[in-house]
C-alpha cells in the first residue's frame, strides 16, 4: 500500500504560447491573434483575468474556441486512458495465501478468517481475472512463537523467511513460488522499509525473497492504527487486499516485474502513483469499499479493459455509478525520465492552452466541475505550475480550454506533473499530463 518508486481517437489541439510573446502558434503551424492585452501575456501571468471567473479564449477565425455540444453517445469520444502494461514477468496464476502471525495478536482468528474469504470473492476474480489470474485459496495459517522486537527491518523479514521455508520446519513447508506469504504484524512492531517507517509512509508493501532456488513472494502488512483516513480493523484489510492483488500480478517487482508499470504514452500516471494495479487506484475517492460477497473493507484495483471501455478503471465497478472525466488531449511526443511519453511542451515562463474533453459512460445529474493543480504541490514541494479555464463546468461531448502558465520546473521529473479533477456530487475523478520544458 505505498508507492517508494519517484512517487487517441481524438483531433489533438494544443496550442502553445510562444516564449517572447506574439500571437500564439498552434500545433499544425499556422497562428492566431495574440490574446487581449492584459490576459495571457502579462507579466503577472494574467492574474487578474482569471480571479475574474472564466473567459471565453479568442480562437483562429476571429471568434472563441469552440466548447462543443452535450452528447446522448457515452462516453463521448476522448484520449485513451491509462493502462498497465507486462513488463515479461510471470504472473501466479493459482495463488494460496498463506497468513503468518505472531504472539500477542487479538486479530489472529479474524485475519485468517478474512485469508480464507478474499480469494474466492467476485471482489478478486474482477481485479485478477483479466491479468490471468484464478481465484487464491487459503493455505494453512501460521501462528509463529516468536516475540517481535519494536523494530523490524525488510532485510530481517528476508532473513526470517529463509530461515522459516529452508526445509527444517514442519510447519511452514518449503519455498513455495505460487505461494503469498502475509506477514501479519501485532500492534507495537514498527516495519522499516529502506528508511521509511510504517503507518508514517506506508500501511504495507510487498516484494520478493530469494529462498534457495526460489523466489517467493510477501507481502508485509504492520498493524497501523490509522492510516489513509482508515481506523483499525479496516486499514489492515484494505492493505491486504492492495498487496495480495499485486504480489499475485506483479510477484517479483526488482528482478522480473510483471504489471509493474502504466504504458509509456501515459508515463506520468505510473510515475506519480507507484504504477501496480492497486496503486493506480488508492488516491481515488470510492477506492475502499465492502463488497457484497466479502463483510471486509477492501481496494478496488486498475482494470485495463474498464479504462479502454471509458468505465471506472478501479475495478469492481460501483452501483448505479455513472463514471465521468475530463481528458487532457496531449498528443505531443516528450522525453520523461528518458521515456518517450504524450505531453504538451512549454518553456518555463511561457503558457499554453489544452483541450479537455469531457466524457462519462451515462447521463450525470449535472455538469462536473474541473480544475487542475501540479503534481510538485502535492508532495509538499514548491508551485511549479498555474492554471486558469475558459469554462470550469461540463457534461458528456463537450470540450473545456484549459492554459497551463510553467512558473518553474520540478526537479524530480525534469518537467512538470499536473492533475486535472473532475467532481460532482462528492465524487471526484483524476486525469494526469506531463509538461516538458
Amino acid at each position: 500500500m505505498t508507492s517508494l518508486r519517484s512517487a487517441a481517437a481524438c483531433v489533438p489541439f494544443v496550442l502553445a504560447a510562444s516564449a517572447c510573446g506574439g500571437g500564439v502558434s498552434r500545433g499544425d503551424g499556422s497562428s492566431e491573434p495574440p490574446p487581449p492585452p492584459g490576459a495571457l501575456d502579462r507579466a503577472d501571468g494574467g492574474r487578474e483575468l482569471r480571479e475574474a471567473g472564466p473567459q471565453p479564449i479568442p480562437g483562429p477565425d476571429g471568434g472563441f474556441l469552440d466548447n462543443g455540444a452535450p452528447s446522448n453517445v457515452y462516453p463521448a469520444p476522448h484520449p485513451s486512458m491509462a493502462t498497465i502494461v507486462s513488463a515479461g514477468g510471470s504472473v501466479i496464476r493459482e495463488p494460496r495465501i498463506v497468513a503468518i502471525t505472531f504472539p500477542g495478536d487479538a486479530y489472529r482468528a479474524t485475519i485468517e478468517d478474512f485469508v480464507r474469504q478474499i480469494g474466492g470473492s467476485k471482489y478478486w476474480a474482477a481485479n485478477t481475472a483479466e491479468y490471468g489470474i484464478g481465484p487464491a485459496v487459503a493455505a494453512p495459517a501460521i501462528r509463529a512463537t516468536e516475540a517481535q522486537p519494536s523494530v523490524v527491518d525488510d532485510t530481517a523479514i528476508q532473513r526470517y523467511l529463509r530461515t522459516k521455508l529452508d526445509g527444517t520446519n514442519a510447519e511452514w513447508g518449503t519455498a513455495d513460488e505460487s505461494t503469498i506469504y502475509a506477514l501479519y504484524y501485532p500492534p507495537g512492531v514498527k516495519i522499516n522499509l529502506q528508511g521509511y517507517m510504517s503507518c508514517e509512509v506506508f500501511g504495507g508493501y510487498h516484494s520478493e525473497a530469494q529462498v534457495g532456488s526460489k523466489t517467493i513472494a510477501y507481502a508485509v502488512i504492520p498493524r497501523c492504527p490509522t492510516f489513509a483516513d482508515l481506523h483499525g480493523f479496516d486499514v489492515l484489510t484494505v492493505a491486504s487486499s492492495h498487496e495480495f492483488i499485486e504480489c499475485a500480478n506483479d510477484p517479483r517487482p526488482f528482478t522480473r516485474p510483471s504489471f509493474a508499470d502504466s504504458d509509456d504514452d501515459h508515463a506520468i500516471w505510473g510515475l506519480y502513483t507507484g504504477g501496480e494495479t492497486g496503486d493506480m487506484c488508492t488516491f481515488n475517492k470510492g477506492a475502499f469499499y465492502t463488497p457484497d460477497d466479502l463483510p471486509f473493507l477492501v481496494q478496488r484495483s486498475w482494470s485495463n479493459a474498464a479504462a479502454i471501455a471509458g468505465h471506472d478503471p478501479c475495478a469492481p465497478a460501483l452501483p448505479n455509478e455513472v463514471y465521468f472525466n475530463s481528458a487532457a488531449v496531449l498528443d505531443e511526443r516528450v522525453l520523461l525520465e528518458g521515456r518517450a511519453t504524450k505531453g504538451v511542451t512549454i518553456p518555463v515562463g511561457g503558457r499554453a492552452l489544452v483541450d479537455l474533453a469531457l466524457y462519462s459512460d451515462g447521463p450525470t445529474s449535472g455538469p462536473w466541475n474541473v480544475s487542475a493543480h501540479d503534481l510538485s504541490e502535492d508532495v509538499g514541494g514548491p508551485k511549479v505550475l498555474d492554471f486558469s479555464f475558459d469554462r470550469t463546468r461540463g457534461v458528456n461531448g463537450e470540450r473545456l480550454h484549459m492554459t497551463i502558465e510553467v512558473l518553474g520546473v520540478d526537479a524530480q521529473f525534469g518537467g512538470e506533473g499536473f492533475v486535472v479533477e473532475s467532481e460532482l456530487n462528492g465524487q471526484t475523478t483524476y486525469w494526469y499530463g506531463f509538461v516538458a520544458n
